[in-house]
């Protein structure tokens, strides 16, 4: 069942209990306030008449000389005269003597052999019956009039047809009243509670179209109310979702990228490494042919080695989550010169090295193998002989790294690809080993994962300086 037919059917189902429940407890409320008016009117009208009826058999019996001398006939004929006097409407009278033999009657009607209200009167008290005679009803109201010692039952009827007659067109009335009452509430819940779910269906539908991956659109709902709320919120995911995508759409396009530069990158050392391999297996070389050959494999295979290195770096670096301590400066620095000396020294380019004193909170092992690749890079620019300073220069709550060559520079439009994998900007390697463009990505990663970033100062032809800027907060 949808939201729209729960609030519609919930509505309508509550709106007709409580109608019948309010309009049954008022229309039984007034029918039994009518009922009580009418038994209190025949209460005090029972009081009235029999007084009044007492006063006259005592006046009747006064003319004969007494109630001895007095015969039910000409009691009677007292109370026929009396009741016709007074001209009652649909009120009948019933007397009885001590014996509860009838005197007078004027009621017509076929009543029960066993009535409750002559069983037992109290002296003091009278007490009545509502009965249903025929099609109609009757209050039925008796007591005791006395007269010269003798005692009488005087029994008061009323018809009150008309209070159940009214009773009962109320209720026709209130019935046909739900009925119609009912019909124009469900009309009108059911346009309501349409109106109330349409921002539910506009957020609805943006779902749907979302999921089926037009990521830009948004939900139009701009209410003050509880839906309006949703609907910016849902914007917001929205937003934070296509970014996410978009995000995740780029790297996998960069993940791509990556294996094809990978499959390019390890297929030219491998195919170097089989030629020059089978070369000395099936051909008989000179002996410059043989070392030239071996040269050519220890180069590729040295160019696969480090190649395989700087993968497992990236693959390293971007599944762990690091610990940082804090490490002292000169161990960093000491760490970084022993592991660059020897390949400097065979090209006998100098390092020079100046740092302050003091210590960083840092991966020791990620810093040094950034500085590292920044000095093998440096080195690769630089001619032999040349020098490469690295420093570290501590200010405020910051530390400075920088490495300068003096080599041949990067040109302007270059600067902004390096950092990007298997990128070169040397196509043709003069020096060295050819780069295989995974170690300035590495060094940017490992800047990032200490909140800082590389940046590239450099002249062409002059020499290149990097700069990385580390902040304790």
């Amino acid at each position: 069942m949808r939201f729209w037919q729960k609030i519609f059917f919930g509505a309508l189902i509550i709106f007709i209990i409580v109608y019948n429940i309010m309009g049954t407890v008022l229309l039984r409320t007034s029918h039994i306030s009518e009922v009580n008016r009418e038994i209190e009117r025949g209460l005090s009208e029972q009081y009235s008449m029999g007084t009044a009826l007492s006063a006259n058999i005592k006046y009747a019996a006064y003319k004969l000389g007494g109630m001895n001398n007095a015969s039910q006939d000409i009691l009677a004929k007292t109370i026929q005269d009396y009741s016709i006097y007074y001209g009652l409407n649909n009120i009948y009278i019933q007397v009885y003597d001590q014996q509860n033999t009838q005197i007078f009657n004027n009621f017509t009607e076929q009543l029960p052999t066993k009535r409750e209200e002559l069983d037992n009167i109290p002296s003091d008290r009278r007490q009545y019956i509502i009965r249903d005679v025929g099609t109609a009803t009757y209050l039925f109201i008796s007591g005791h009039i006395q007269v010269e010692g003798t005692d009488f039952v005087f029994v008061y009827i009323r018809n009150i047809s008309a209070v159940y007659s009214s009773y009962n067109q109320q209720i026709k009335l209130f019935v046909w009243l739900n009925i119609g009452a009912s019909i124009i509430t469900a009309f009108a819940m059911l346009l309501f509670s349409l109106w109330m779910t349409r921002s539910i269906k506009r957020l609805n539908q943006s779902t749907l179209i979302i999921s089926n991956g037009n990521y830009s659109e948004r939900v139009k709902i701009t209410t003050k109310d509880e839906m309006g709320e949703l609907s910016k919120n849902f914007n917001k995911m929205a937003d934070i979702i296509e970014e996410k995508i978009s995000e995740l759409e780029r790297t996998a396009n960069e993940r791509e990228q990556f294996i094809n530069h990978l499959t390019h990158e390890l297929k030219t050392p491998l195919t170097s490494i089989i030629g020059y391999a089978n070369l000395l297996r099936t051909t008989d070389c000179t002996v410059e042919q043989h070392d030239k050959a071996l040269e050519y494999l220890y180069e590729s295979s040295k160019r696969l080695e480090n190649l395989s290195f700087k993968l497992m770096d990236l693959i390293y670096l971007n599944r762990s989550i690091k610990e940082f301590k804090l490490c002292d400066m000169d161990d960093i620095i000491q760490s970084t010169i022993i592991a660059v000396l020897n390949s400097l020294e065979l090209r006998h380019i100098t390092l020079q090295a100046d740092f302050d004193e003091g210590k960083l909170l840092c991966d020791k092992d990620l810093i040094v193998t950034m500085l590292v690749n920044l000095i093998d890079n440096a080195a690769k620019a630089s001619q032999d002989g040349q020098i490469i300073k690295l420093g570290a220069a501590s200010y405020e709550d910051c530390w400075l790294f920088s490495v300068t060559d003096y080599g041949r520079g990067i040109e302007k439009e270059e600067i902004g690809k390096i950092t990007q994998p298997f990128y070169t900007a040397d196509k043709n390697g003069n020096c060295g080993y050819k780069s295989i463009g995974l170690g300035l990505t590495l060094c940017n990663l490992i800047a990032e994962l200490h909140g800082a970033a590389l940046r590239f100062d450099s002249v062409k032809g002059e020499g290149t300086t990097v700069s990385i800027k580390i902040c304790y907060n």
